[in-house]
C-alpha cells in the first residue's frame, strides 16, 4: 500500500518539474553578445515554407517569445549539401531564431533580418542552468 502513494507522489512531482521546464522553454529569450554586436535569441514556429529554389527554403515564422513576440518574420534555410547537417523545416516545427539588434536599447531596435538558431540543446540547458542558479542564489 506504501509502495503505490509513493510511486504517485514521484509522479506528481516528476510531471510538476515537466511542466515547470516547458513553461521556462515556451517563453525562452535571452539576449547574447558576439563581438560588439547584440544578438536576441528566442523561440519560432514555422507559419510558411517556401521549397521552389533547390537550395535552400525560404521559411515564414512567427516568434514565439522574447520583445518581438508574435511577430511573423522571414528566413533562409540554406542547404549545405551534407545530410546529417540539413534540417528540412516543415509548417509547425519550432526552432530557435536569432535576430541581431543595431541599437542599444532593445525598445528602439527594428528586425531587419533574422537568421535560424545555431545554438544547441546543450547549450540551452547551460543557459537555463545558469539563470536558475543566479535566480536561487
Amino acid at each position: 500500500m506504501n509502495s503505490w502513494k509513493t510511486r504517485l507522489i514521484s509522479l506528481a512531482v516528476l510531471l510538476f518539474i515537466l511542466l515547470i521546464l516547458d513553461i521556462r522553454v515556451r517563453h525562452y529569450s535571452t539576449i547574447v553578445y558576439e563581438g560588439a554586436l547584440k544578438v536576441l535569441v528566442c523561440i519560432g514556429r514555422v507559419e510558411k515554407v517556401d521549397s521552389s529554389e533547390s537550395v535552400s527554403q525560404i521559411v515564414s515564422l512567427r516568434l514565439l517569445s522574447g520583445h518581438f513576440r508574435g511577430r511573423l518574420v522571414t528566413a533562409e534555410n540554406i542547404f549545405t549539401g551534407r545530410p546529417y547537417g540539413d534540417r528540412i523545416l516543415r509548417r509547425g516545427d519550432k526552432l530557435f531564431v536569432e535576430i541581431p539588434l543595431k541599437q542599444p536599447r532593445i525598445e528602439d531596435s527594428k528586425i531587419e533580418k533574422v537568421y535560424l538558431g545555431k545554438i544547441s540543446a546543450i547549450v540551452f540547458c547551460c543557459i537555463c542552468w545558469a539563470r536558475s542558479a543566479r535566480c536561487l542564489s
